[in-house]
């Protein structure tokens, strides 16, 4: 007994020696991704320090960015840093973005969150983004011109609309449309984190249109001057005969699309939107030729839009398709985004298949 007592002791130290001796794993490095240097000329080196700076600020209500001298004065004035529930969304969507968009972020003057109260999607009409112009200050002042976006509360506060991408992007889809049978089953990513991405990247987007095609500010439009002019190859006549967007773009429902010089090109291929828009009025949606068949045709892998939204006019297929190309290429990029039109017959299809098919050409000519 006092050997086999000895043995199973001597057995015991042993394992606890061999155990001893096994080497432990280091936990795994965090790589930090670098910020781009422009915003770190601006001591922005993180979502945190994105925050700190108080490039997020509050705000109530919206400018007139089509008010000119005196009426103008001076860009909007908000207030911050902002704080919960808004900071730690920001700094997790910051940390997220592609370092393209960081960089595009950080050369805005300012973003703000909009305070003004609103609920479910009349929270677009609170959300604007615009690059000021010598129209708006006195005679022979000539910079710097502020760039400003805002998106709205309402993303937080407005509803169950923003609870998921997939619900985010439903609800756009259907104050567009003017028709509430279309919706987006699923996402992935499907959380918090695209909607805000999504919500940042359209309206900054359109201050991007200006950067990009009017070089200096209050200048003409020069639409060749992107990607040899092929981004809009999709538009009948092409860059030549695409028409400049009004100074400040109302949503493009179906109310906005009524609206004189609202819409002004057409596709190159069927079909239009307003051969959908015809077809909802007129309650014609099952069929070869009813809305559903129609919308199903604009989310075809191999057609040219991002989505309906990106097909109502070349300045929304621009901002469009630059929200899509952030999303995609984020930390947890947007691998799909599910819709289903319920017509008869039904329609089912992905936005995730066009990204490497109709809209590949159109992706690649935003840099990153």
């Amino acid at each position: 007994m006092m050997i086999r007592h000895a043995l199973i002791l001597f057995a015991g130290l042993l394992a606890a020696l061999t155990f001893a001796c096994v080497a432990v794993a280091p936990p795994p490095v965090q790589r930090v991704k670098a910020v781009p240097q422009v915003c770190l000329d601006k001591g922005i080196s993180d979502g945190r320090t994105f925050i700190s700076t108080q490039q997020v600020q509050y705000l109530f209500g919206n400018p007139d960015p089509s008010a000119m001298y005196p009426g103008y004065g001076s860009g909007p004035r908000g207030y911050g840093p902002v704080g919960p529930p808004y900071d730690d969304d920001l700094l997790k969507a910051f940390d997220s973005a592609p370092p393209f968009f960081q960089a595009d972020l950080c050369r805005l003057t300012k973003i703000f969150i909009n305070l003004n109260d609103c609920s479910d999607t009349s929270c677009l009409n609170i959300s604007w983004g615009y690059r000021e112009q010598p129209r708006q200050f006195a005679a022979l002042y000539n910079g710097p011109f502020a760039r400003y976006i805002a998106i709205s509360k309402g993303l937080w506060f407005g509803g169950g609309w923003t609870q998921s991408y997939h619900h985010y992007e439903t609800a756009i889809l259907r104050n567009l449309l003017g028709w509430n049978a279309p919706y987006y089953e699923s996402a992935i990513p499907d959380d918090f984190n695209p909607v805000l991405l999504a919500a940042l990247a359209h309206e900054l987007g359109h201050v991007k249109w200006y950067e990009t095609f009017v070089s200096s500010p209050g200048g003409p439009h020069n639409f060749r001057q992107f990607c040899d002019g092929n981004f809009f190859d999709a538009w009948r006549g092409g860059w030549s005969v695409v028409h400049v967007p009004p100074k400040w773009r109302e949503l493009l429902t179906p109310a906005g699309r009524r609206r004189p010089n609202a819409v002004q090109d057409t596709h190159k291929d069927p079909p239009q939107t307003a051969d959908i828009d015809r077809a909802i009025a007129d309650n014609n949606f099952d069929g070869n030729s009813g809305a559903g068949a129609l919308l199903d045709q604009i989310y075809k892998p191999d057609a040219p839009w991002a989505n309906f939204f990106a097909s109502t006019a070349p300045d929304e297929d621009f901002v469009e398709t630059y929200k899509l190309k952030v999303l995609v290429n984020a930390d947890n990029r947007l691998q799909s985004l599910q819709l289903v039109i319920p017509t008869n017959p039904s329609y089912r299809k992905n936005v995730g298949d066009k990204i490497d098919n109709g809209l590949a050409v159109k992706l690649q000519c935003f840099r990153t």
